[in-house]
């Protein structure tokens, strides 16, 4: 046997040493609980139960139901707290205290309306992932806000509107 072999031999072995190590856990993947072991570790009997002694008082066991519970609410928390953050920043860039309407100003603005766009967004993808229709609607309306502040600069330096912009200062 080469030694590339070995190498595959004990990093196969090892693996699923590891798998069957996880399958022990009380709180393991269902999906790791039901996978079956191969020949070679079924011979070695029943997983062994983790002692008390190694277990840690300060830490409450909970129920499935109840760690499902706190996840959701962690959840919702992070959907929230996101979509409160790219409501802010669009809202806030109502306030913009510098001139916008050319040069270096107008493409730092520029960044903050993109930052809107894509906290939007992301507010947006992560409010439907978790299933929360009211944060998804009020982040689309900040993506639709971020599109709004966009058009209001980017249309008259295109040519698009009537009335004509430039992008740098001084020049027509």
């Amino acid at each position: 046997m080469g030694t590339r072999e070995r190498i595959r031999s004990f990093t196969d072995s090892f693996g699923h040493e590891i798998d069957r190590l996880i399958r022990q856990l009380p709180g393991a993947d269902p999906k790791l609980q039901g996978d079956p072991e191969p020949a070679s570790f079924a011979a070695a009997g029943p997983p062994a139960r983790p002692s008390q002694a190694f277990r840690s008082p300060a830490l409450p066991t909970r129920s499935p139901g109840e760690t499902a519970a706190a996840e959701r609410r962690m959840a919702l928390a992070g959907v929230w707290l996101r979509v409160s953050a790219a409501a802010g920043l669009g809202v806030a860039t109502v306030y913009w205290p510098y001139a916008n309407s050319c040069g270096w100003m107008l493409h730092a603005y520029l960044g903050v309306v993109a930052a809107v766009l894509i906290s939007g967004f992301w507010a947006s993808w992560t409010a439907w992932k978790v299933r929360v229709a009211v944060a998804h609607a009020v982040s689309l309306l900040v993506v639709f806000w971020g599109i709004v502040l966009a058009a209001e600069q980017l249309l008259p330096r295109i040519g698009y509107a009537t009335v004509e912009a430039a992008w740098r200062c001084g020049v027509r």
